[in-house]
This record gives C-alpha cells, sequence and structure tokens, in this order.
C-alpha cells in the first residue's frame, strides 16, 4: 500500500478553486506555488459526473505517476492526503483512498480516451479561466500531446472518502515526507500510524 499526496482543492477534486491554500506562493515551488493550481484538481471529475465516466471508469492525473513510477501498473490501495499552506504555516489532512488503482501509459490510449482527452482539454481551459488562473495553455497543450493529463484510472466504486470535509482529519507527515511522491507504507511506518488514527 502506497500514499501520495494531491494539490490542495477546495471543491473536492471536481475542478481546480484557484490559488488560495496553495503551497510556494512565495518562493515559486512547487508547481501548484508558482501556477496556482495542480493537475490533480480534476482526479475525482469523473466521480462526482458518472456521466463522465468512460466504461466505468474515472479517468485522473496524479503527480505520483507523472513520467515516474510507470512500472506499479496495479497498485492495491493508494492513501491520498493533502497539504494546505495559510502563509508560511502549513497543515496536512488524510483525504482518503482508492482501490485497484491502474497506472496508465501510452498503450492505454484508446479513441474514446482521445476524445475524452480533448473534451477535458476544453473543460479544463474553461474551469481555470473561472478561477483567474492564466499560465496553464503552454503546459496543457504539451501534457496532451504527450498523453498524461490522464495517468490513472479507477472505478467509482474503489473511491473510499467518508466526507470532503478533511480539516477534520489532521495528520503529521516527518520532513521530507511532504512531497508530491510516492511512499511505500512498509518504509513510512509512521504514516501508519496516522492513518490508523481514522479508520
Amino acid at each position: 500500500m502506497y500514499m501520495t499526496r494531491l494539490t490542495s482543492n477546495q471543491n473536492n477534486w471536481e475542478k481546480p478553486s484557484g490559488s488560495n491554500g496553495k503551497c510556494g506562493l512565495i518562493k515559486k515551488s512547487p508547481y501548484e506555488g508558482e501556477f496556482g493550481f495542480g493537475w490533480e484538481e480534476w482526479l475525482l471529475n469523473d466521480y462526482h459526473n458518472p456521466s463522465q465516466q468512460l466504461v466505468g471508469y474515472c479517468y485522473g492525473f496524479i503527480q505520483a505517476f507523472h513520467k515516474k513510477n510507470k512500472a506499479k501498473r496495479f497498485i492495491q490501495r493508494v492513501y491520498l492526503y493533502t497539504k494546505v499552506c495559510y502563509g508560511k504555516k502549513t497543515s496536512n489532512y488524510f483525504l482518503g483512498y482508492i482501490d485497484n488503482l491502474e497506472v496508465l501509459d501510452a498503450t492505454d490510449w484508446s479513441k474514446d480516451l482521445i476524445n475524452k482527452k480533448q473534451e477535458f482539454c476544453k473543460k479544463a481551459a474553461i474551469d481555470l479561466d473561472n478561477v483567474n488562473i492564466t499560465r496553464y495553455q503552454k503546459d496543457l497543450l504539451e501534457m496532451s500531446s504527450e498523453n498524461t493529463l490522464f495517468n490513472v484510472r479507477f472505478k467509482p466504486s474503489d473511491v473510499t472518502i467518508k466526507d470532503f470535509d478533511f480539516k477534520s482529519r489532521p495528520i503529521k507527515m516527518q520532513q521530507g515526507q511532504a512531497r508530491f511522491g510516492l511512499y511505500d507504507l512498509d518504509d513510512h511506518t509512521n504514516l501508519v500510524a496516522e492513518l490508523n488514527r481514522y479508520k
């Protein structure tokens, strides 16, 4: 089992919520701080909008699988957390988990998925404009051409998030863990203890 971070979001990861709560706005790092959003902000768009699912699957983006960790094609369970920044103060929160997560690569791109990507690109541009995010066009074009806008898929029944009031579930991270990496819980036992508080 693994754990990874999602960009902070106030719209239940259905669409971007703007730069409020994003980390790194002063030092221009990480991506969310520099651009005011993260591509994970649409991770649960299909989950919240069943008509946009493709053959019973939700498609989305998780930074931990962007051009890395591709050998892990199937993950039994990935726990999700988010880091929210309030100026220089930061807090980490447990969100929930997704079971049976499939990691996509270039061979997984069917015609229907390409069409879905094209529709997503139109929606993403509108959503970002609506929250006054302007510096996205180059990356949207690049990620679209590389077929990396969707790098995971999962069934909606495999999403377990008890509620989206994540601020009721704070967790403590050790130094170096609050990045967008993929953390193997066998190696990060402190995270297991934190997750057990909310089972």
